[in-house]
């Protein structure tokens, strides 16, 4: 097991808090997110079914995960109430830029896309300068 994941644990699934629906988000103890601070990447794990949702914090126990209807249609969880088996793993470094392009939210992946555009464009400038001062001392 790597220290950025947690073994397969059972929760029990419980409703969301109010301003966390359709915002892809998930509480979770501390301990389950590993130790990570709030607004954490999580990937989580669900019969196969994985997703990527910022990971935030409850006072609920270790036990308790909450989510919204889409996060649990997602993974395939069961309804609030019930009890269901997640695989948790905090995401770090370079993994993060895949959860910006490939969210499901237009306030956050066509910043992210205009971003990446503008990166190309930049590197695509940069070339061409430098290949204009080559041929410029090679002619």
């Amino acid at each position: 097991m790597k220290p950025h994941q947690l073994e397969q644990k059972k929760f029990n699934i419980r409703a969301p808090e109010a301003r966390d629906i359709g915002a892809w988000r998930i509480r979770l103890s501390k301990a389950n997110r590993l130790g990570a601070d709030r607004h954490c990447l999580l990937r989580v794990t669900h019969a196969g079914r994985s997703g990527y949702f910022i990971g935030l914090g409850h006072e609920l126990g270790d036990e308790v995960v909450q989510m919204d209807y889409d996060v649990r249609e997602h993974l395939g969880v069961g309804s609030i109430g019930s009890s269901s088996v997640l695989k948790i793993e905090l995401i770090k470094g370079w993994r993060r830029v895949f959860w910006y392009a490939c969210h499901r939210d237009p306030y956050v992946y066509v910043p992210a896309y205009i971003g990446l555009l503008s990166l190309t464009l930049g590197m695509v400038g940069t070339l061409m300068g430098v290949f204009s001062l080559l041929y410029a001392f090679n002619s």
